[in-house]
């Protein structure tokens, strides 16, 4: 309610930056290039919005992968955030898979 953005206009911004790693200042750029005026700060409160209304989803989900009485899991290093200046923290991204074909990213 109150954005004037399609639903389609956000998942859109969404997947291309998962999935295809486009950064929201490339993506803003991209937009200002196709004549489309929209503030940076704009889409981050668009994809802050789709976080929120995925995050139900993403919820119930993990909740039954957990009740699967196999789980698959593995650790995936990666660095994010600063620890201090030139230095990134170390994390981890954890896929867990359940019986039912479903895999649920936790991260830490």
């Amino acid at each position: 309610d109150g954005c004037y953005a399609d639903v389609s206009v956000i998942a859109g911004i969404m997947v291309d930056k998962a999935v295809y790693h486009l950064p929201l200042y490339r993506q803003h750029q991209r937009m200002l290039d196709s004549g489309v005026q929209v503030s940076r700060a704009t889409l981050i409160n668009w994809v802050k919005r789709g976080i929120e209304l995925l995050t139900p989803i993403y919820k119930a989900m993990l909740k039954h992968i957990l009740l699967s009485s196999i789980l698959a899991m593995d650790e995936v290093p990666m660095k994010a955030g600063l620890k201090s200046k030139g230095k990134m923290k170390q994390t981890y991204f954890w896929p867990i898979y359940g019986e039912e074909d479903e895999i649920a990213f936790t991260w830490s």
